[in-house]
């Protein structure tokens, strides 16, 4: 049963499409789509949309449409969209949904006013939840993409699982331009796999360089000092409001990260046998925040390590390989691409992954993936994809 039949037994009442009232809200353009992927439940929340605005953009751009960002204040602004998330009153977000070529949304509040209203709409929904709270007006106005998860989402308290991130960016893309009666041809990637940390953006940087004082001020700056550890590169983001978390290498000089010290959010360090335990103690005397960690998998071994060093706690990091990408057949990487959420700086360039920072001068596509054993570690913040799939 809907939960709008449910609200009707409960009260006794009939249920009729209600009249909606709206005000006019000045924009600088005519036409748009409207989007509101917000946080009324959070396993509704689709990461990915950036994507999907990266693919539909140019052909919006060349058609004179625009997008329109609606939702929740807490929401992120989305590159590409006019951000309107809490600036609008009820009145204000009505007409905007009234005159909107396209509504595009995970949630149900602007879903329902947009189909009260007759406003075309692409839906993303949990297949067992449409017919729980999806609108129920005007059918034949809306175009649902829906998914399955196990177990099936909560509507009221949070959900580890955000369900809708099972939608791969093209599907929506597609579904869009559809629409809209655009072409779906251009849309000509297939997604394969999207990382679990890859709607997290992050900056990393190997410490080849002096960095600019204006660079990536306020930011997280992870160092990569377990590929490089050039005290003075390093020192050169200090400053600016930066925090650094480095990843050390074997050898530490306790004495250089005791200066960096008001800096430096974190410090991770690989465990071995031969680490000596007065390492341990001094990266622990920091006062920072600490993590050890070891590679090894072989269980004897690493109860070994642990019971060595037993004042200390060692994670256990799994490393991922190109089996974790869990494709089945053959692989032909030449004909696979990524995008990853990180900008690797390195000899003050910007890269996508560490073997395409290392080998720097690669004449090479960017996108194609690198079959290493370096590449394959960050497969969680890769999107792998085919063209013309």
């Amino acid at each position: 049963m809907h939960c709008l039949e449910k609200y009707a037994l409960a009260c006794n009442a009939f249920i009729k499409k209600p009249p909606l009232e709206y005000v006019f809200f000045p924009l600088p353009f005519s036409n748009y789509i409207t989007l509101d992927l917000g946080a009324e439940f959070n396993h509704r929340a689709y990461p990915f949309f950036q994507d999907v605005i990266n693919e539909i953009l140019p052909i919006l751009h060349d058609n004179n449409i625009h997008l329109v960002q609606l939702g929740d204040a807490k929401d992120e602004a989305l590159n590409g969209c006019y951000y309107l998330n809490k600036r609008t009153q009820l009145g204000h977000l009505n007409y905007l949904l009234k005159y909107s070529l396209l509504h595009v949304s995970s949630q149900s509040f602007t879903a329902n006013i947009a189909n009260c209203l007759g406003t075309k709409q692409v839906l993303l929904y949990e297949e067992k939840e449409a017919p729980l709270c999806a609108p129920m007006w005007e059918d034949s106005t809306i175009d649902h993409i829906l998914h399955s998860s196990s177990p099936r989402p909560s509507l009221g308290t949070p959900t580890q699982e955000i369900s809708v991130s099972k939608i791969f960016p093209e599907k929506i893309s597609k579904k869009i331009l559809k629409n809209l009666g655009f072409p779906i041809s251009s849309i000509n990637t297939q997604t394969i796999y999207i990382g679990s940390e890859y709607n997290k953006m992050g900056l990393e940087v190997i410490p080849n360089f002096i960095a600019a004082p204006e660079t990536h001020p306020n930011s997280l700056v992870n160092i990569r000092g377990d590929i490089s550890f050039n005290e003075q590169a390093i020192g050169s983001w200090c400053g600016q409001d930066r925090q650094l978390a480095i990843k050390l290498p074997p050898i530490i000089n306790l004495n250089f990260l005791t200066q960096l010290r008001p800096f430096i959010q974190g410090l991770s360090y690989e465990v071995s046998p031969n680490t000596a335990l007065d390492t341990l103690k001094g990266l622990r005397g920091l006062g920072k925040n600490l993590m050890l960690y070891t590679y090894e998998e072989n269980e004897e071994r690493l109860d070994e390590l642990r019971l060595k060093f037993l004042d200390f706690p060692i994670e256990q990091v799994v490393k991922t390989t190109e089996k974790s990408l869990d494709i089945k057949g053959n692989i032909d990487y030449n004909e696979l691409h990524f995008k990853s959420c990180k900008q690797i700086l390195s000899n003050n360039q910007v890269f996508q992954s560490i073997p395409s920072a290392l080998q720097a001068q690669s004449t090479r596509d960017p996108s194609l993936i690198c079959d290493s054993p370096l590449f394959w570690e960050d497969l969680r913040f890769y999107k792998i994809y085919k063209k013309n799939g």
